[in-house]
């Protein structure tokens, strides 16, 4: 990994901006390589077109010839995830962001491959504090997050309904009140 910082002055988060372009499984060494290119206006997700097409041409060479300049994709590098890394759930045409919480270390392009691991072997660097975001245009807040391990059913129905607690009896009647009205006025017919 490539340190960019010699420790002496204020440091700023930083990061890299990445499509998925393939997936590969190893399940004997529990290693998942994500094959990335870098992140371009054409991956919007507003172009479905352009993130179909991308879909198909990593389907078809299932991830293969990442070197081959004959591929219709562009494959910059690689991340390799290890550990609990390994179980992130990520997959082609998805957006990620490669970061550095301190800025000390590269996320571009220069930087790739990347191993992330949650146990680093033996002469790694143990201080590195870089992390995967998948889908970070999807703010989720930590209140949502400490939810989930709970039950994350509960915080999937909080983050669609609203509050479970107290208030929800009276946010569901007042929902409930809003749509029979808005029907009657489409209707034309306010008897009800």
């Amino acid at each position: 990994r490539t340190s960019l910082s010699d420790g002496s002055g204020p440091s700023y988060p930083k990061f890299s901006r990445y499509v998925i372009r393939s997936v590969q499984v190893d399940v004997k060494t529990f290693t998942k390589t994500i094959a990335v290119g870098t992140w371009t206006s054409k991956d919007e997700i507003g172009d479905r077109q352009e993130s179909e097409r991308l879909r198909k041409i990593c389907e078809e060479n299932n991830g293969r010839n990442f070197d081959n300049p004959l591929n219709s994709i562009e494959i910059d590098g690689c991340l390799h995830l290890r550990g609990e890394w390994y179980h992130t759930q990520c997959h082609v045409g998805d957006v990620i962001h490669l970061c550095s919480l301190s800025g000390t270390y590269a996320t571009d392009k220069s930087a790739l491959p990347v191993v992330l691991h949650s146990n680093p072997p033996e002469g790694s660097d143990m201080h590195d504090d870089l992390l995967l975001v998948v889908h970070p245009d999807v703010l989720i807040s930590p209140t949502l997050v400490s939810e989930a391990v709970k039950c994350p059913r509960l915080s999937v129905l909080q983050s669609r309904l609203g509050s479970t607690g107290l208030s929800a009896k009276s946010a569901v009647i007042g929902t409930l009140r809003h749509d029979l009205f808005e029907r009657c006025l489409q209707e034309r017919d306010v008897s009800r």
